[in-house]
């Protein structure tokens, strides 16, 4: 690549950020998500600028002052109604990069007080309820899990399931129910961590991706959110150490990974190697891109050597 190029490349960038950080402020959104597009710098500056004349134009239409905790979500997806585009379980505003203006306006004027209510709401019982499962004492969670959601699973399906859950913890934690916590269809004692597990991470997905307990090869453990608290819980003691061992292979390879990037910046003289998000690619994967990187210098050097 020309070095003129990659100088434009990153005023082009530079352009695109403060695109973003001007229609962020104006609207009061906690962040503007455009990256999954995969559009040039110049096409979602240009997108930016657009939005912010809309405010520009159009805010004295608006129900709100500021759209502040709500983040911006550029997306494709055409299928949604405008009331499923405000998203008051994830925090989010999804607006289509094809759509004119006058569609976006009519999402944003229906953003409400109320909208700013059930979200705030909601965001307090999901905060709640993941710290009344992740400071679990009756024993059906291994201590050093954590609960996320996954890339299939709506903000909404991911907190009815977080809710699901806290209930079964009441449930095993009051008085009148000894008889549950004999009962043998009910998940045995907690597996007891040691100390080369790390952080198993419990991901909830969507019903239709994810109906049982299933390891991942990063270690892992993938859940569905029509599950109910019993079989996760059943699930997860199943496959812990399945789990715990993927998790420690998986350490090791992004330790290797580290290894190789600073190896690669250091021979190809990089600013930076980083990994897309949302990105499927695997840990050995680049793992093994890295290599052939290495071995591309190699021979780079060996050719000019003779």
């Amino acid at each position: 690549m020309d070095p003129s190029d990659v100088v434009s490349a990153k005023s082009q960038r530079l352009d695109a950020s403060a695109a973003a950080l001007v229609a962020r402020r104006t609207y009061g959104f906690q962040s503007i998500d455009g990256t999954r597009m995969g559009w040039s710098s110049p096409s979602l500056t240009k997108l930016l600028q657009t939005l912010t004349s809309l405010h520009d134009d159009h805010s004295h239409t608006f129900c709100v002052s500021s759209f502040y905790p709500f983040r911006l979500l550029f997306s494709p997806e055409d299928s949604m109604t405008v009331s499923e585009r405000i998203d008051v379980f994830g925090g989010t505003i999804c607006l289509n990069p094809t759509w004119t203006p006058t569609q976006w306006l009519d999402v944003l004027q229906a953003v409400t007080p109320a909208s700013m209510d059930a979200l705030s709401r909601n965001q307090t019982v999901l905060s709640r309820g993941l710290e009344t499962l992740h400071s679990d004492t009756t024993g059906w969670l291994p201590n050093n899990t954590r609960i996320i959601r996954g890339y299939s699973c709506s903000s909404a399906e991911y907190h009815g399931c977080v809710l699901r859950m806290v209930s079964y913890t009441h449930l095993l934690e009051s008085d009148d129910v000894g008889f549950v916590r004999n009962d043998t269809q009910t998940p045995a004692s907690r597996n007891t961590p040691t100390t080369e597990d790390g952080t198993i991470s419990i991901v909830i997905e969507s019903p239709q991706s994810c109906r049982r307990a299933v390891v991942t090869a990063q270690g892992s453990i993938r859940v569905g959110s029509g599950m109910d608290g019993h079989d996760i819980g059943s699930g997860v003691k199943q496959r812990y150490h399945q789990a715990a061992a993927a998790n420690r292979d998986e350490t090791r390879k992004l330790d290797q990974v580290s290894v190789g990037f600073a190896s690669v910046q250091n021979r190809f003289r990089l600013e930076r190697i980083r990994k897309m998000e949302h990105s499927i690619v695997t840990t050995d994967q680049i793992r093994d891109c890295l290599d052939r990187l290495l071995e591309l210098g190699d021979i780079h050097e060996h050719e000019h050597e003779h």
